[in-house]
């Protein structure tokens, strides 16, 4: 966590953008598929960048948010299922781990058309949803 906000900028997380870093004791959490490194206390840590005025392009920021979860990673780290980091439906996979299963069954019964969230990539969606999610405004 230090090193990934030592060296911050304004420009990369933008006038109002906030650093967030607070602990949570592991066994207060009891969402079945929440992924969490397995100790007894577990940190939120995230940067949430705001394209202002004078600040970085919004493409820089989503490639800086995807450096920074890839390095989390690397570590046992974990995200929280929303945001701006493009993963691809391998990556989900990885991230749910031996919790995938129970994940992929919970969407083939809740979601079965796939109409929830196909802009996340978690998985793959009628084509011509997920390209008009991903296309450009």
């Amino acid at each position: 966590m230090e090193a990934a906000i030592k060296d911050l900028a304004e420009t990369e997380v933008g006038a109002s953008g906030v650093v967030l870093l607070y602990p949570f004791p592991r066994a207060r959490l009891h969402l079945p598929l929440l992924r969490m490194p397995d100790e007894e206390t577990v940190f939120l840590f995230t940067l949430l960048r705001t394209a202002s005025h004078g600040a970085e392009s919004p493409q820089d920021m989503v490639e800086a948010n995807r450096s920074l979860y890839l390095r989390a990673q690397a570590v046992g780290g974990y995200q929280y299922p929303v945001g701006s980091i493009p993963t691809t439906p391998e990556e989900w996979r990885t991230h749910y781990g031996p919790a995938w299963a129970a994940f992929e069954a919970a969407h083939e019964r809740y979601d079965p058309d796939g109409i929830l969230t196909p802009g996340q990539g978690v998985f793959p969606g009628p084509p011509s949803l997920a390209r008009l999610i991903s296309a450009p405004i």
